[in-house]
């Protein structure tokens, strides 16, 4: 089974290496080969909207940039995490590129899911997705935001199950490791 982690994080932080590894080992141990990618590390240009992965070449996006290497791998991922910085109560603009750039792995059609219209994935869709936001200091309404958008991002992706995970900049290994072993426990992957 494979999982990715798209990071929008920049390794310099101090909470990137604790979670790097809390993850490493969590997602291990239930057998799922982890993908990470440094998005603060790779060229990835703006959607432009243009239609070209919709109505032109379906599935192939127009832009030849590092997001050709990761459309393979969220494809192909049955466990999708995002890691950002919280910015104004969502993901940072280097995840939020890769995001929007998502929408190349859609049919260019619709269907209705859970009472909504979306473009229904052209791959199996990722089983479980997981967003982890860093705040910077504590913000009630940036942390209700970022859950909203978390939970409709995994929406959009047709994921079955799915956690939110905030943590604070300044936080310890031990506090991190049991927020994060909430939000697998919440998508039952842990008991």
């Amino acid at each position: 089974m494979k999982a990715l982690v798209l990071s929008g994080l920049e390794s310099k932080n101090d909470i990137y290496a604790k979670v790097k590894d809390i993850l490493e080992v969590e997602i291990g141990n239930q057998s799922y080969e982890m993908d990470w990618i440094d998005l603060t590390e790779k060229e990835i240009e703006y959607c432009n909207g243009c239609s070209h992965c919709s109505n032109i070449k379906p599935g192939l996006c127009a832009k030849n940039d590092d997001m050709q290497e990761i459309f393979p791998l969220m494809a192909n991922s049955e466990f999708l995490i995002f890691l950002s910085p919280i910015s104004f109560g969502g993901f940072n603009s280097e995840l939020k590129k890769a995001v929007d750039r998502y929408s190349a792995l859609g049919l260019p059609t619709y269907t209705i899911h859970r009472g909504e219209l979306h473009h229904p994935p052209r791959y199996e869709n990722p089983e479980l997705f997981m967003s982890i936001g860093i705040l910077e200091k504590e913000n009630e309404k940036f942390q209700e935001t970022f859950k909203l958008v978390s939970s409709r991002i995994a929406i959009s992706c047709f994921a079955e199950r799915e956690a939110t995970v905030l943590l604070k900049k300044e936080q310890n290994h031990d506090s991190i490791l049991t927020e994060l072993k909430r939000g697998l426990l919440e998508m039952g992957l842990i008991s």
